[in-house]
């Protein structure tokens, strides 16, 4: 019980710490935790006039349909394949072209080309129209 006293104690000594922790703590119960319970839809034959906790279940009978699927595999490879393309679009192609922007020799070429490519980032909407 003293144990309790005490942790009541500090954490009323330090309120105001415990205040600037509320905010985050609530986000992280709502968007973190909150879906959680949408999870179980999966597991679920879905009727929506029983809601989600009122559906029967059905286990992994809603897995095995969509893993015989014969276009699972085709859209896995498709995934697979957009994502190494936007690691390597992402992560290589910058790294190469910092190389060959350090290979430049003249100084005033190396920062026009700097200055572009960041702009480029800082004004994103003018050399990319939306249509």
């Amino acid at each position: 019980m003293e144990r309790i006293r005490n942790l009541a104690k500090n954490i009323w000594k330090n309120r105001m710490i415990y205040t600037l922790l509320l905010p985050g703590l609530i986000w992280y119960i709502i968007f973190a935790y909150g879906p959680m319970g949408g999870l179980t839809l999966a597991f679920k034959t879905y009727k929506a006039n029983l809601g989600i906790w009122g559906s029967p279940w059905c286990g992994f009978e809603n897995y095995v349909y969509v893993f015989r699927d014969p276009s699972f595999l085709a859209s896995v490879w498709k995934t697979l394949y957009i994502n190494v393309g936007r690691v390597l679009a992402g992560f290589c192609a910058p790294i190469i072209l910092a190389l060959m922007l350090n290979e430049i020799r003249l100084n005033a070429t190396k920062k026009l080309f700097r200055r572009w490519l960041r702009s480029r980032s800082f004004c994103h909407g003018l050399w990319y129209p939306v249509s």
